[in-house]
């Protein structure tokens, strides 16, 4: 169900307890992008994404959800006594629905889409190494040029000096946008250069 190169790539390194966990939050993530980039109406984008709250809510009070493929997925991952605050992420996602949108929002979003990934992990200090993430990727892909820029500065004032102690599917994941930040011109999804750099901060990073 995840497809994205630089999903696939921690998901690889990740732990057998934590993968099954961050393989359905991602397909969930990619899904709440997905309402973004192919609904060109934000109202209708709103309620789209209010549905998918409502649904995660149900999910985690233990109630009837919808036929729906990804909820199907995190209710197989998840247990009834897990943590549950993914219903955080589809607000995390309309939060870049504000017109005009500026890099507080911005911020906003990377923090409430880090928490709610820090969730997998049972561990919300990992939230400021997984906002850092965030803000990287919603610049790369990001069409207004300074609002980029902006992002990307933001996101310097994150970046960790030390990967250590981050677990190992984060070490890649974050890694990977450190190396994008400070290289752009490098990154290149699904090149052979990009697989060792994954291999190296999961096993040789400090």
């Amino acid at each position: 169900m995840v497809k994205e190169p630089d999903r696939l790539l921690p998901l690889a390194y990740a732990g057998v307890t934590v993968r099954p966990k961050l393989e359905a939050v991602f397909a969930l993530d990619s899904a709440l992008a997905d309402v973004l980039r192919t609904v060109r109406e934000p109202m209708i984008a709103r309620i789209r994404l209010a549905w998918w709250r409502e649904q995660i809510e149900a999910l985690a009070n233990g109630g009837v959800t919808a036929p729906e493929p990804i909820l199907t997925l995190l209710a197989s991952r998840f247990a009834p006594a897990d943590p549950f605050p993914l219903s955080a992420l589809p607000d995390a996602w309309d939060l870049l629905l504000e017109d005009p949108l500026n890099l507080e929002g911005v911020e906003r979003f990377a923090s409430g889409r880090a928490e709610a990934l820090a969730s997998v992990f049972h561990a919300p200090q990992l939230t400021k190494s997984l906002a850092f993430w965030s803000l990287v990727d919603f610049a790369f892909h990001c069409s207004d040029v300074q609002l980029a820029a902006d992002v990307r500065a933001s996101a310097v004032r994150l970046a960790p000096l030390r990967l250590k102690g981050l677990p190992r599917a984060l070490r890649v994941l974050v890694g990977l946008a450190r190396d994008d930040l400070a290289q752009p011109d490098r990154r290149s999804l699904g090149s052979p250069a990009r697989l060792f750099r994954a291999f190296r901060h999961a096993f040789l990073t400090s």
